[in-house]
């Protein structure tokens, strides 16, 4: 596995993502389903999934460059909520505080979006915007970095809206990071070389 872009339908956002996610249904292949079951236990931080996840990533090429880039910079680490409300089973919780243990100056923040009522569609941006609300947890500057991370995304929906969230709270930089994406043979992804960290106007 490694880091691959993937842009929303508009073209003007753009997210990373580390794996290709192959619902059981549409492929009946061992590999696909064992790669399914643990992203799946993963999101409910079942077993051991966040070992699993937790070494693709620290392993990552793209990661590691970012992280070493971002040194000593002001980030802060989201995760983005599950679709009903006090739901933190999600094995994001403990992945980010494992990547805030291992950089100091990584904040976290996993807690500080909070799902206000349960989301009945998971495809719109609008009905993600209207459910999610963000808690003062942290001081936002203008130096301020945010990594806004999301288990499985399907079209890049709940990170457009955790992206326009967090961009409406006062970040400037914004990185949104999918464990998975869901995959659709007629999409192209790319992928990542260098990290790129590009400051919002």
């Amino acid at each position: 596995m490694k880091l691959h872009r993937y842009f929303y339908p508009d073209g003007n956002f753009e997210l990373l993502y580390l794996c290709d996610y192959y619902p059981v249904d549409m492929y009946k292949q061992e590999f696909y389903n064992n790669n399914c079951n643990r992203l799946l236990n993963f999101r409910q931080n079942i077993s051991d999934s966040l070992d699993y996840i937790r070494g693709y990533l620290y392993n990552d090429p793209y990661w590691q460059k970012l992280t070493k880039e971002l040194e000593g910079e002001d980030v802060h680490l989201y995760a983005f909520p599950s679709c009903t409300i006090d739901n933190f089973k999600s094995g994001l919780y403990p992945l980010v505080e494992d990547l805030c243990r291992a950089n100091e100056s990584f904040f976290d923040a996993a807690k500080c979006l909070v799902r206000t009522k349960t989301l009945e569609s998971e495809e719109k941006v609008a009905g993600h915007m209207a459910t999610i609300e963000k808690s003062r947890c942290c001081e936002i500057t203008d130096e301020s970095i945010a990594i806004l991370f999301d288990d499985v995304t399907t079209n890049g929906a709940s990170l457009k809206a955790g992206h326009d969230i967090l961009k409406a709270a006062g970040y400037k930089t914004i990185i949104c990071i999918a464990i998975a994406k869901t995959y659709h043979p007629d999409e192209v992804s790319e992928d990542i070389v260098d990290p790129i960290i590009q400051k919002e106007d």
